[in-house]
């Protein structure tokens, strides 16, 4: 007796896309640009490491993730904007809507694809960190990495499906990322002014930053190099920082699909 695997309909869409998106990165610059932040990274981390006096190691650590993980975000983000603005403008999304699929397996698949990349990329990057740092501290600082990347690509892929324009689709992402990554900082001199004065004004701006600080995830509590130097665990768990992540995929996802929806290419 013979058995087939019966695969839905959609779900098989959705594999086919995915694994064409991730064969077009295959065939694109993007490993080679990889590797060879990876070999900036390794040859700045062993030249810090021959300046530094005491506590080399630790030194190089710190340097080497905090390295890889802003060059590696960028990476991402760069490759992930200008993919989808140009399947928009050389009107190859235009023939995919055209077929039987909906657009839900579209988006699904594009982030998809660009999650199982982001996951080859922080694989990458763990390998190369594990000749500078146990691999009991890499694990929890590459798990932390993949879930702020993921949140990246769903915005991202927002800004590209909102704007059409890399330019703008990447400063808006950028501006998101150091924003995220910068709140905490901003909040502690929002809340400890050196000239504190209890007026209307200042007390709108502290609203507004709390606000915002509110609306933004946490990055700054992700992939931090010093639970990777001191083999600590992150400041707010990792089941905290798993659930965060999802939740702000999600409604970076739910409103990218509203916007590829309402939109008439």
């Amino acid at each position: 007796m013979q058995y087939t695997l019966n695969i839905p309909g959609q779900f098989r869409q959705l594999l086919t896309l995915a694994i064409n998106g991730v064969y077009e990165a295959c065939h694109s610059r993007i490993l080679w640009v990889i590797f060879t932040l990876m070999l900036v990274g390794f040859t700045l981390t062993l030249f810090i490491g021959q300046v530094t006096i005491s506590d080399s190691v630790r030194i190089q650590q710190g340097i080497l993730a905090a390295f890889l993980r802003v060059a590696m975000i960028f990476v991402l983000t760069l490759y992930v904007v200008t993919s989808s603005v140009r399947e928009i403008q050389q009107q190859s999304m235009l023939v995919l809507l055209s077929l039987p699929i909906p657009r839900s397996i579209i988006l699904f698949a594009k982030f998809l694809s660009y999650a199982l990349i982001s996951l080859v990329v922080v694989f990458l990057a763990s390998i190369e960190l594990s000749l500078f740092a146990p691999i009991l501290n890499i694990i929890p600082w590459a798990i932390t990495l993949w879930i702020e990347s993921l949140i990246v690509i769903a915005f991202s892929l927002l800004c590209a499906f909102s704007f059409g324009q890399v330019p703008l689709a990447i400063t808006v992402t950028s501006g998101f990322y150091l924003l995220s990554r910068s709140m905490s900082s901003i909040l502690l001199i929002a809340h400890n002014p050196i000239l504190h004065q209890d007026s209307i004004g200042q007390n709108i701006l502290i609203s507004t930053i709390d606000f915002i600080a509110f609306l933004l995830p946490d990055l700054d509590h992700y992939s931090k190099a010093s639970s990777l130097m001191y083999g600590t665990e992150p400041a707010f768990g990792l089941s905290y920082l798993l659930t965060q992540g999802i939740i702000y995929i999600s409604l970076l996802s739910m409103i990218a699909l509203i916007d590829l929806y309402r939109k008439n290419f």
